[in-house]
């Protein structure tokens, strides 16, 4: 082989290691199908009107719900599972303390209680859960929300129930644990049909209200507050008090004592407390 030839050759082999080297120091793409699927933009939801109906996911009771009812109550036990907090399961997980103490002279062990607020509109229905559920009990007034139906479990102190609003109007849920200390519990709301106006955010606040102990205020989200008579009004009334409240995502709030010649507005937004005197 001539100079010319073993030049050529030499120079052919020095690429082609060159080549080589440059492709394995490269680095090579990184997967990122996983970072796309974070970064990919979420479909929007589009904001619900404040009387759009809005449904959730519940969960099923027994396949055999053969039980009796009194009060709108079921009065024998029903298995059902408190529901996993979102993002992964269905509920709201409002995370609180109970620490007011109730106590009777007899027959009911202590405990202590919370009360929320919920505000529903007609035809809602929510399913609320206490976590952990032993020795935890919950109610709502009015008793059996003027005819909505309630599904318990545990017989009739339970510590789940699926409320059915037929009314508009402001609800008193108490939650009851029996314990002589404070103890930190989970309000677990499942949002099964509602409106834009009253669908949960899954946040809470501490309002108290206050006013002569026999007074009864009425006191909503301004989108919910109605401008109808005082039997109309009377659905959203409370007693004074200090409570725990659902928030929905109206942060701008009304208040007025019965008969209602005048209304206090405030706001009230997520981890706030607030009062208010109308």
């Amino acid at each position: 082989m001539n100079r010319l030839g073993r030049f050529l050759l030499v120079a052919l082999m020095v690429a082609i290691t060159t080549r080589c080297t440059i492709q394995g120091d490269r680095p090579q793409p990184a997967d990122t199908s996983a970072q796309r699927s974070r970064d990919a933009p979420r479909p929007t939801v589009p904001r619900a009107a404040d009387t759009e109906l809005v449904r959730g996911q519940g969960l099923p009771a027994d396949a055999d719900d053969t039980a009796h009812t009194r009060y709108g109550k079921h009065e024998t036990p029903r298995r059902i599972a408190s529901p996993s907090c979102r993002p992964n399961g269905i509920a709201l997980c409002l995370v609180d303390t109970a620490r007011t103490l109730y106590s009777v002279d007899c027959c009911m062990a202590d405990s202590r209680q919370t009360h929320w607020l919920v505000f529903a509109a007609a035809q809602d229905s929510f399913q609320l859960f206490l976590d952990p559920s032993q020795d935890a009990y919950l109610t709502m007034q009015p008793r059996n929300a003027a005819g909505a139906g309630a599904e318990t479990s545990l017989g009739v102190d339970a510590s789940w129930l699926r409320a059915r609003f037929p009314v508009s109007g402001t609800y008193v849920f108490t939650t009851s644990i029996e314990t002589e200390m404070e103890k930190p519990y989970e309000l677990r709301v499942a949002s099964v049909l509602a409106t834009g106006a009253s669908q949960p955010t899954g946040y809470g606040a501490t309002l108290t209200v206050a006013g002569p102990r026999n007074s009864w205020i009425a006191i909503a989200p301004r989108a919910m507050m109605p401008q109808g008579d005082s039997a109309t009004l009377r659905r959203f009334a409370v007693r004074p008090g200090r409570y725990r409240v659902l928030l929905v995502r109206d942060t701008a709030y009304v208040a007025c004592r019965l008969p209602c010649v005048s209304r206090e507005s405030f706001t009230l937004k997520p981890g706030q407390s607030a009062t208010t005197s109308p």
